[in-house]
C-alpha cells in the first residue's frame, strides 16, 4: 500500500499510561496528519515525532515511524538524526538554516 493512503488509524498504537481515555479515532490519512504537524511554527508533539517517530496523545502512543523516513541534518555544524515524512517537511518544521539534509 501506498504510503500516502495510509490511514491513522491504521497504525500501531500502544497505551503508555493506566489512565488512558478509549483509543482516539482519526478520519484522515497519516499524511495529512503529518502534513498539519511539520507545517511550522509550534505544534503540539512535533518534536516527539521528529525525535522517536511516534505521537502522543491521550494516554495513547501512535507510531508513525512504518512511513516516516530517517534524516541526518546538520545545523549550526551539530548532526543529528530526525524523522519525517520528506525533507519539505523537515524543512518547514526547521527554524534556521539548514546546512546539510541527507536520507539514511
Amino acid at each position: 500500500m501506498d504510503r500516502k493512503q495510509i490511514k491513522v488509524n491504521d497504525l500501531n498504537m500502544y497505551k503508555f499510561t493506566n489512565t488512558t481515555a478509549e483509543k482516539p479515532q482519526f478520519n484522515q490519512t497519516a499524511r495529512d496528519f503529518l502534513k498539519e504537524k511539520y507545517k511550522g511554527g509550534f505544534n503540539f508533539g512535533l518534536e516527539n515525532l521528529k525525535q522517536i517517530g511516534v505521537y502522543k496523545l491521550l494516554g495513547w502512543e501512535i507510531d508513525f515511524k512504518p512511513i516516516m523516513k530517517r534524516f541526518i541534518i546538520k545545523q549550526h555544524n551539530i548532526l543529528r538524526e530526525e524523522y519525517a515524512f520528506n525533507k519539505t517537511d523537515l524543512r518547514n518544521s526547521t527554524f534556521g538554516r539548514i546546512q546539510y539534509i541527507k536520507e539514511i
